[in-house]
């Protein structure tokens, strides 16, 4: 199969129909027998067919093989196709994070129903989507802005983007209800803080190019637009993050995750009075100034009376 992967993904440029090809087909029908396979497995004692190698193990290989081969041979057809039909080589990457985000969760469901998932695979398959996110964002930066949105005006790569966003979000929502229930003390507080700041990396990022995009920056206009979303449109976004963060905390009686909260909430009010107020005239920051105590009002609030429901909730329920 790799042989044929080299060969007919690598080593020719010929014209295929999208996904009814001989490299796809074989790749997909490698992959049912696999998993019809895993299934047969079912049937047999869990015996060791050599020392140390049981049958659950070349069980459960059978299963990974089968999904690996899955998701590669859709990751080279994707490619492969856009490669011939001429487009540019970074347009790939939206498509591909989309599609990789969402074979991984759509995995992680599967999996979870046949009762295959845990709290260690499903991190490492978030953890996997994270780091794909973070390589595709290193190399396409630059071209993404200056092609796809100031030039192409184009919205279908950042649609694309932002629902592999959106579908990642879901995963480390996913996960942390996850670890949850397998972790407590400091290592739970831990992979809070790691997903909380991997999320706040995310949205720093993806919410530029779909602002950028919304505003019709032009090349002419795109350092000013570009310090509006650091100074305006980051700081707000953080900013309901903390509250959303604040009332998941309260909600579920997640404590790492208020302490994520107040912790982000302070960098945001840091970041307003620090950077986001220079260069502005002596009534803007008297306008910085009232925000500050109506945002720390506001969280008052909601702390107390969230806290106060919860509380009564726990009552009735005793």
């Amino acid at each position: 199969l790799v042989m044929d992967w080299e060969q007919l993904y690598f080593n020719v440029s010929e014209s295929r129909a999208i996904l009814f090809n001989k490299a796809f087909l074989s790749s997909v029908f490698i992959s049912i027998a696999l998993f019809v396979y895993y299934r047969l497995l079912y049937k047999e004692a869990d015996s060791y067919y050599l020392k140390g190698i049981s049958n659950q193990f070349i069980r459960n290989t059978f299963l990974s093989t089968g999904i690996l081969i899955l998701f590669l041979c859709g990751q080279f057809e994707m490619n492969y196709q856009f490669k011939t039909n001429n487009f540019p080589a970074a347009i790939f990457v939206p498509y591909s994070f989309l599609y990789t985000a969402a074979f991984s969760l759509l995995v992680s469901i599967v999996l979870k129903a046949m009762g295959r998932v845990n709290t260690m695979l499903l991190n490492l398959v978030t953890g996997f989507v994270f780091i794909f996110y973070c390589s595709g964002i290193s190399d396409t930066n630059a071209f993404f802005i200056n092609e796809v949105i100031l030039m192409d005006k184009s919205i279908l790569p950042v649609v694309a983007h932002m629902t592999g966003v959106c579908l990642l979000f879901w995963l480390m929502y996913r996960s942390v209800q996850s670890f949850r229930i397998s972790y407590s003390g400091r290592t739970l507080t831990t992979l809070t803080y790691m997903i909380t700041g991997a999320y706040l990396l995310v949205i720093s990022f993806s919410l530029r190019y779909l602002w950028l995009l919304l505003t019709n920056t032009t090349e002419s206009n795109l350092i000013y637009y570009t310090n509006l979303y650091e100074k305006a449109v980051l700081t707000i976004s953080w900013g309901l993050s903390s509250f959303g963060m604040m009332w998941l905390g309260l909600k579920n009686s997640f404590k790492p995750l208020r302490w994520c909260a107040i912790i982000l909430f302070g960098i945001t009010l840091i970041k307003l009075f620090l950077y986001d107020i220079k260069n502005i005239p002596a009534g803007g920051k008297i306008a910085a100034f009232i925000l500050l105590g109506v945002l720390l009002l506001i969280i008052s609030f909601m702390y107390q009376r969230l806290k106060k429901l919860i509380i009564d909730d726990e009552k009735e329920k005793t």
